[in-house]
């Protein structure tokens, strides 16, 4: 079976939406797979990974403190998902 890794960028970037300001928008990497598949299959497991790599590579979330395995919320990120 096939998964959307749009499908799963999106749910992603959901998470970092529904955070607080305070936050800084940070949460750790595993968490963010984790809770991403709990709505899909153990199968979807290396598309959401990819999704994640790819939300770095283009420069909307950043890793931090790496082996921490930290995501944060980039300022162009901050852009296109917390616009009013």
């Amino acid at each position: 079976m096939h998964y959307d890794k749009k499908d799963a960028k999106r749910r992603i970037l959901a998470h970092f939406r529904a955070l607080d300001p305070d936050s800084g928008y940070i949460l750790p990497r595993r968490w963010v797979e984790d809770r991403c598949l709990r709505t899909m299959p153990p199968a979807a497991r290396p598309v959401v990974e990819e999704a994640v790599c790819d939300l770095v590579t283009i420069g909307i979330l950043s890793e931090v403190r790496k082996g921490m395995g930290r995501l944060a919320l980039t300022d162009l990120g901050a852009e296109l998902i917390l616009r009013n």
